[in-house]
């Protein structure tokens, strides 16, 4: 049980680290996220936002980032429970299914969570700073946006 804690708290702090504002060697903010971002960062002053979008950029971000650190301890323990279930030879067919289900739900949330960070981050952009955002996006191989 002990290494158990152990291993959420520590995969916890792994999923804090992952998470960060960083500054660009200009002096400028940018988010670093690889499921979200370009992989150097999307430094936020070349899309030109307004205070009211700035603020609610972080605003969409901070409860975005809460969620997704409590989504995957989440899934990191589902994980554990399930190699656990795994190595066990007194563990049943059936227990071992329903953790992978567990785990496919929690996976599930996270999909979803992260189409729904980028709906609400869509709907804060006019349509210049979308097509820039997105190009950003299309850089880290991230996603692909169908241009016209």
């Amino acid at each position: 049980m002990k290494k158990f804690l152990f291993a959420i708290a520590w995969l916890a702090s792994l999923a804090y680290s992952d998470w960060s504002l960083a500054q660009s060697p200009r002096g400028n903010i940018r988010y670093e996220n690889p499921a979200i971002t370009s992989r150097e960062g999307l430094d936020i002053s070349d899309l030109n936002l307004t205070e009211e979008q700035t603020n609610s950029m972080r605003r969409i971000k901070k409860a975005y980032v809460n969620r997704m650190v409590q989504r995957k301890t989440e899934l990191a323990g589902k994980q554990i429970e399930f190699r656990q279930l795994i190595a066990d030879p007194n563990s049943n067919e059936e227990a071992i299914r329903a953790k992978g289900r567990e785990i496919e739900i929690v996976n599930n949330h996270i999909v979803r969570d992260m189409i729904s960070y980028e709906v609400e981050i869509r709907r804060i952009l006019t349509p210049e700073q979308l097509r820039k955002w997105c190009q950003s996006q299309d850089a880290g191989g991230k996603r692909s946006v169908k241009r016209q």
